[in-house]
């Protein structure tokens, strides 16, 4: 079950990252480059890539209001 679910995911990130590279290269060269689009894009991407490799993000406490210092604890070797 280990193997299917590593090929599964594998193939997931790999097709999936593909299709996103081709898709923000084909709208770059039709309207042009906008970091905002690409980054909205990645947005998509990661919202849903996250899930079908199995990844859970827990949030914790309110977000600064003022200038902090952010400290991430990685569990895994994949960082969005």
């Amino acid at each position: 079950m280990k193997i299917f679910r590593g090929t599964y995911r594998a193939l997931a990130f790999f097709l999936g990252g593909g299709w996103m590279m081709l898709r923000i290269g084909f709208m770059t060269l039709i309207k042009g480059e906008d970091l905002s689009r690409a980054l909205r894009y990645k947005l998509h991407f990661l919202r849903w890539l996250l899930p079908t490799m199995g990844l859970k993000i827990d949030y914790y406490g309110d977000p600064p209001r003022e200038a902090g210092l952010l400290m991430c604890n990685h569990r895994s070797y994949f960082d969005p």
